[in-house]
């Protein structure tokens, strides 16, 4: 199962997966699987995040700890000062970023429990670790405990989705601050249009799309939904629980759905401009992939669309609008009851 996909500077495919961490050089597989015995060299068998630093470092989050990859020493440093209970293990971690880096090389870390800044200590000392949780009654802190997304946007704000509405990081108090209009659903999902929109999933309210200039919400929802009875089906979303969305190279956004009613998940393109939703593969025709068992989007360095599912990989060029299916059959690498594709996939 894979859980998590990075491309780093190198053009190395980075999968984590749930029997560890595992690096695709466009020919061969390398594989650092989890020792129970030793603990090492990943501890934690279960992959939840990947994120490269600016100095080529891969950090890698497991279901215990935090870890760093220095790929030229070859070895792994774990940072234990987090505690394991506060690392995120839950399903939505399957489909969004559990961390994510700033412009100031900090890390930030969703979690259960709040959210952790993690910024590293001047000449090898370590780690300093800073807590955000909600407060009782302290509007500048989040507004849940449970944080489901984080977005770092074009203009350098830090976006938090948590069970109870969005949040962003202020920076200029060091604090949070809630959006406490529009938007108060579970937060799922995070991502920004080429206009500086900021695109709100959630799990039961369709799709939210935040204008910061104006300060204004726009909803989205599938046509069967009261609230929307002139939509067209054709052109609608297809599901209320929006658990993905990425930007490819071209401006396009991607989004994978639920729907209740279909019991499936459905690729669809969003169009800000029209409004309007374009399904690829899904509860809407035309169908194409089997079961609708999608696992996870990634976009490439070059642009391209990667989407894993439960019979192997797709990738989609926004330039040729053209799918192609990728085969594998590396057992690590199974999204379900079928593997990824053997070829060098170069920067895309």
């Amino acid at each position: 199962m894979v859980y998590e996909i990075l491309q780093d500077e190198q053009g190395f495919i980075w999968f984590g997966t749930f029997d560890g961490l595992v690096r695709y050089d466009g020919y061969h597989f390398r594989h650092w699987p989890y020792d129970p015995e030793t603990r090492r060299p990943v501890k934690g068998k279960r992959i939840n995040g990947l994120l490269e630093s600016p100095s080529g470092k891969i950090w890698i989050i497991s279901g215990q700890a935090l870890l760093s990859y220095d790929p030229r020493l070859d070895s792994f440093y774990t940072v234990d000062n987090l505690g394991s209970d506060s690392l995120i293990r839950y399903r939505y971690s399957r489909y969004n970023e559990v961390f994510i880096q700033d412009s100031s090389a900090n890390l930030w870390l969703r979690s259960q429990r709040g959210l952790f800044r993690v910024r590293e200590k001047g000449g090898g000392a370590g780690f300093e670790v800073q807590h955000f949780q909600h407060l009782q009654g302290d509007t500048f802190s989040l507004s849940s405990n449970a944080v489901h997304a984080l977005f770092y946007d074009s203009r350098h704000r830090l976006w938090v989705g948590t069970q109870n509405g969005l949040n962003f990081f202020d920076r200029e108090n060091a604090r949070m601050a809630r959006l406490t209009h529009g938007c108060n659903a579970n937060v799922t999902s995070l991502c920004e249009t080429a206009a500086g929109e900021i695109c709100v999933g959630t799990q039961q309210e369709g799709l939210f799309v935040y204008d910061p200039e104006k300060n204004t919400f726009s909803n989205y929802l599938p046509a069967s939904s009261a609230a929307r009875p002139e939509a067209k089906s054709l052109f609608s979303i297809a599901g209320k629980w929006v658990k993905q969305i990425v930007r490819d190279g071209k401006g396009n956004l991607w989004l994978l759905t639920s729907s209740e009613e279909t019991k499936g998940m459905a690729l669809q393109r969003f169009d800000p401009g029209s409004g309007q939703f374009y399904s690829y593969f899904g509860p809407f025709p035309p169908t194409g992939l089997a079961q609708n068992s999608f696992a996870y989007m990634f976009v490439g360095r070059a642009g391209f669309l990667w989407v894993a599912t439960g019979t192997g990989l797709k990738r989609f060029d926004p330039y040729r609008e053209v799918f192609t299916d990728i085969r594998q059959r590396e057992p690590y690498l199974k999204t379900g009851r079928g593997g990824f594709g053997h070829r060098p996939w170069g920067r895309g």
